[in-house]
């Protein structure tokens, strides 16, 4: 049995490359033949997962589809033409449309969507869908569909590999930073330079979500390495995991970066996120770790201060975290169902 699954895979994205490979290798061990529409060669070859940037490959003799990710639920869609594209295929190959996972920015039946996803989950073929926000149950009811709530299926991804964290000095605190670029911003790298070098405790990581081939690279790095400013690109999922799992803190804007972050167990704050990493944040009643872009100097209070750093991982429930892993699985036992009534 072949399955398409479709989502932004063509950014090099850590969060979508990451869910395109979850939900091809969970069905591989379901014995079914999963094709992720343009998935990186690099990534497909190393995972052993076909791709296509053809969607009429895509389809063609698929029983059914899936969306992983891709915007489906968010006001903002920067996929206008790929959702178009979508729309036709499903419905010249009449094929069942599985939307698994998805998410909006928090504002639930608030949420104003751009014509093209709303003639998506209206489409005839569109079937019920897993969410990973509560509040987006009835958001999809209102769009005339089903939906069934579980938290977000990255976190089991612990399921799927186990991750061993990266050697590191026990001597200092890592703390990971991943923000986009802009001028205020850029002064975080300049002022955490500084005080590294003089403090010596802490060192920062700063982070690129993008595969290095990627045309969207809009991460600070740093033009310079040293003992207390490193990079990390990202490359692999895998290697990224265990360079997660290794630090003391994590700052970002991205919601999967973060994610799969605290399902290691890796405190992470959000630093100008948007809403759909606020609404996880709220999700686990963690809005203490909510930073607002005009809160830089919270945050350098925070992140330059070894007592602060560690007290990070004592403010989150990782009980509740370990409660929320176990419900993330209903998506996966969610898909084994619709392969079983195919």
């Amino acid at each position: 049995m072949k399955v398409g699954i479709w989502g932004s895979y063509n950014y090099g994205n850590y969060g979508d490359d990451l869910m395109a490979i979850k939900f091809a290798s969970e069905l591989k061990k379901m014995s079914v033949e999963p094709w992720v529409y343009r998935l990186d060669t690099n990534l497909a070859q190393r995972y052993q997962i076909h791709t296509t940037h053809s969607i009429k490959e895509l389809f063609e003799n698929t029983k059914f589809c899936i969306i992983g990710g891709g915007g489906m639920l968010t006001e903002c869609s920067a996929a206008k033409v790929d959702f178009e594209e979508l729309d036709y295929a499903v419905t010249s190959n009449q094929c069942p449309l599985f939307p698994i996972s998805v998410g909006s920015n928090g504002q639930e039946k608030n949420t104003t969507l751009p014509l093209e996803n709303i003639k998506l989950w209206q489409n005839p073929y569109c079937q019920t869908s897993t969410v990973r926000l509560l509040g987006d149950v009835a958001l999809v009811e209102k769009l005339g569909n089903k939906a069934i709530y579980y938290p977000d299926v990255l976190l089991s991804i612990s399921d799927l590999w186990d991750i061993k964290p990266l050697p590191k000095s026990s001597t200092q605190l890592h703390v990971g930073i991943n923000i986009g670029k802009s001028l205020s911003r850029s002064f975080i790298l300049s002022q955490l330079s500084w005080i590294a070098e003089i403090k010596k405790d802490i060192v920062f990581h700063f982070i690129s979500t993008n595969l290095p081939n990627s045309s969207y690279r809009n991460h600070i790095l740093p033009h310079k390495e040293s003992d207390y400013i490193k990079s990390h690109i990202y490359t692999d999922p895998i290697s990224t995991l265990k360079f997660l799992k290794s630090l003391d803190l994590l700052v970002s804007s991205k919601l999967h970066l973060g994610l799969t972050a605290l399902s290691l167990n890796t405190p992470f704050y959000s630093y100008g996120g948007t809403g759909k990493t606020k609404a996880f944040l709220k999700s686990i009643n963690a809005e203490f770790a909510i930073f607002n872009s005009k809160n830089i100097i919270d945050l350098f209070k925070v992140i330059t201060n070894p007592s602060e750093v560690i007290q990070a991982k004592k403010k989150f429930d990782f009980n509740k975290l370990e409660e929320e892993k176990v419900l993330s699985k209903g998506h996966i036992k969610f898909l084994k169902q619709v392969i079983q009534t195919c």
